[in-house]
């Protein structure tokens, strides 16, 4: 199969893994959002400060580096599952060792026994990372989706289940532990590779420039936003944390649904095309146009209708998160495109111009934060979002550095689903103001809805044919199965 073929189908599959992962780990948090409430979460979050560290950064460095080379070896394979295996150890042992200092800074005692009970999943991660990689590698994307599926499902089950009998926090960690076991078990199913001692000490170094640019990438953005929660909590309590958390999951989730699927296939494909700059430049033109497409309305609707979906969907309790919730889902309209870009940096070996982006960032908006976090939970948002708005300009740079398209250009791109969620918004404001039923619960709720969504698409009808015409030939083109598939 061709590679605009792969890319194209991985496209589809991964847009249906996270779309089927996220309606069911979305149904599972509103329940446990209402079962729990804020101060339960927010306990939870508090014990990620260092086991999500942890975890999220086992996943990064060597794999990415096999999924960046044009051609491994299983000597590269074998070099990156070993020393990810090792590095997950060293993390958990220091996870372990962190727990007491860190339950007694947020002078929460339960915090401790959490990092304890959630630390397996760090070497869980690590044991899946490979097998993933090498799915992804392949543009396997049907098995990643069986294996995030089945993860969700069970996962969910096992946390309703105990949060039902009462279990509180347990509930969440009983959770995250099943989701990642089964989710070790369906990857490792779904490969025929195996670990060996085929690595060698020239395989490990192909891989280790690369891995530890991205590895400081990586822990920076991590370290970030676990250190934004931590000075959340010591100055704001659980509660605070609980609804700083609500947020930022309802922004991985749409991130998830409507970003990742295009992204996830953008690094493997763009690692393949940066010797043909033309290619590339389509490829990565079509992208940002097609997550702009769809990612603008669903981060813009979101925070349009927030101060009416977060209270009704998940309880009174959380109310005091509409306007965390309003505006860090509202930045989603300018970080979407730029995860392509990213894609292309990374794609380019240029790990480390994001690097140093990602530490003044990560500086400044940290500095920020500890002078206004005492003034209540919505200012490290605001630091947070204005953080992102003066990124845009440099991943612009590094974009016209990459690929050859100028700002003015990527503005182009964008500049039609930009239009169409304008129109949108003036819709539903008119709406609200006009028809009374719109200030009524959750039909008022499921109106706006309904007469945001159909604006946009009129729109894009009308204004926009050309690419919607583009768009839909891609489609059609997944209803042919070339000779030559195997798992994608």
């Amino acid at each position: 199969m061709d590679l605009k073929r792969r890319a194209v189908r991985g496209v589809s599959w991964s847009a249906l893994e996270m779309i089927g992962r996220q309606i069911v780990a979305l149904v599972v948090f509103v329940v446990l959002a209402r079962i729990l409430g804020p101060d339960t979460f927010g306990l939870f979050a508090m014990a990620l400060v260092v086991v999500g560290l942890a975890e999220q950064t086992v996943a990064e460095g060597l794999a990415q580096g096999l999924v960046q080379r044009e051609s491994i070896e299983e000597g590269h394979v074998d070099a990156a599952f070993w020393g990810i295996l090792g590095f997950s150890a060293i993390v958990s042992v220091i996870a372990v060792a962190l727990a007491p200092a860190v339950a007694w800074a947020f002078g929460e005692p339960l915090v401790e026994g959490a990092i304890y009970w959630l630390t397996p999943i760090i070497l869980l991660t690590a044991l899946a990372t490979i097998p993933s990689v090498i799915l992804q590698r392949e543009f396997a994307f049907r098995a990643l989706a069986v294996r995030t599926t089945a993860s969700v499902v069970i996962g969910g089950a096992v946390g309703l289940a105990m949060a039902v009998q009462g279990y509180g926090i347990w509930s969440l960690v009983g959770h995250q532990l099943a989701m990642r076991v089964a989710a070790l078990a369906v990857v490792w199913w779904s490969v025929p590779w195996r670990p060996g001692l085929r690595g060698k000490r020239r395989h490990f170094q192909d891989l280790w420039r690369f891995a530890v640019n991205m590895l400081i990438l990586r822990s920076l953005s991590i370290v970030h936003q676990r250190l934004v929660t931590f000075l959340i909590g010591v100055h704001l309590g659980a509660d605070a944390v609980g609804f700083f958390n609500l947020a930022t999951r309802c922004y991985d989730m749409l991130m998830a649904v409507f970003v990742t699927p295009a992204t996830r296939v953008a690094f493997p494909l763009f690692s393949r095309l940066m010797a043909e700059p033309e290619r590339m430049r389509r490829a990565f033109a079509t992208l940002v146009r097609l997550v702009s497409l769809i990612a603008f309305p669903a981060f813009a609707g979101a925070a349009l209708v927030g101060p009416e979906l977060v209270p009704m969907v998940f309880g009174d309790e959380w109310a005091p998160a509409v306007w965390i919730f309003v505006l860090y889902v509202a930045s989603g309209v300018l970080s979407a495109p730029m995860v392509v870009g990213d894609a292309a940096v990374r794609s380019a070996g240029k790990v480390h111009w994001l690097t140093a982006e990602a530490a003044c960032w990560a500086i400044a908006t940290l500095i920020a934060i500890t002078a206004v976090a005492s003034f209540g939970i919505l200012w490290p948002v605001v630091v947070i979002v204005a953080g992102t708005v003066l990124t845009v300009p440099v991943n612009l740079t590094f974009v016209r550095r990459i690929v050859g398209i100028t700002p003015r250009e990527f503005s182009g791109l964008v500049a039609p689903a930009a239009a169409g969620i304008a129109v949108m918004a003036i819709a539903v404001s008119l709406f609200r103001m006009m028809t009374p039923v719109a200030a009524e619960g959750a039909i008022g709720l499921a109106a706006s809805v309904a007469v945001g969504a159909l604006t946009y698409a009129l729109w894009q009808a009308a204004f926009n044919r050309a690419e919607l015409m583009r768009l839909r030939d891609h489609l059609r083109s997944l209803r042919q199965s070339p000779e030559g598939t195997d798992r994608d």
